[in-house]
């Protein structure tokens, strides 16, 4: 009895997709610290104070008084990145408490990065086929550079560009 077509294409697309998310999902104890939360990337820290500040000022800031000294400046990046993440943490219950907001910015890497792997391979299979658009993805799922925009503890908008 041989294994449906469809089914075999997306039951291989999925086991790339935990491939991907097994990757991006290495050394938790690096980022959930004793200490705290650990992000990676200098870009990160930033990108959660943004968040911060939209869920408790209820709108994406696109100016910073911080910056710049004395007049404060515009921030360079886009608000749909940090506005996206604030909605996910607000979803998911945020409060005062850091808690739910460092889980949300620490795992949103990964996600984008999971669901660039299926997205490719859903497309990968139209334009390739269906080996085609399973290598692709395969490819993007261990993809060095990917990996680096898309693990844990990673929060940077490069990984949805």
């Amino acid at each position: 009895m041989s294994f449906p077509g469809r089914w075999w294409t997306l039951a291989s697309l999925l086991a790339v997709a935990a491939i991907a998310l097994s990757v991006r999902s290495l050394g938790p104890e690096r980022v959930f610290t004793s200490e705290g939360l650990r992000l990676r990337g200098n870009d990160a820290y930033y990108h959660m104070l943004r968040v911060r500040r939209t869920l408790e000022q209820g709108t994406v800031p696109v100016e910073d008084p911080g910056l710049s000294y004395p007049d404060g400046a515009r921030i360079l990046w886009p608000t749909a990145f940090d506005g996206s993440v604030a909605a996910a943490a607000r979803i998911a219950g945020w409060s005062e408490e850091p808690q739910v907001l460092e889980q949300v910015g620490a795992w949103t890497p990964v996600v984008v990065g999971v669901l660039s792997v299926l997205v490719l391979g859903v497309v990968g299979f139209q334009v390739l086929g269906a080996g085609g658009g399973l290598l692709a993805a395969l490819v993007l799922a261990l993809l060095p550079g990917h990996i680096l925009f898309t693990r844990l503890g990673r929060l940077d908008q490069h990984g949805t560009e």
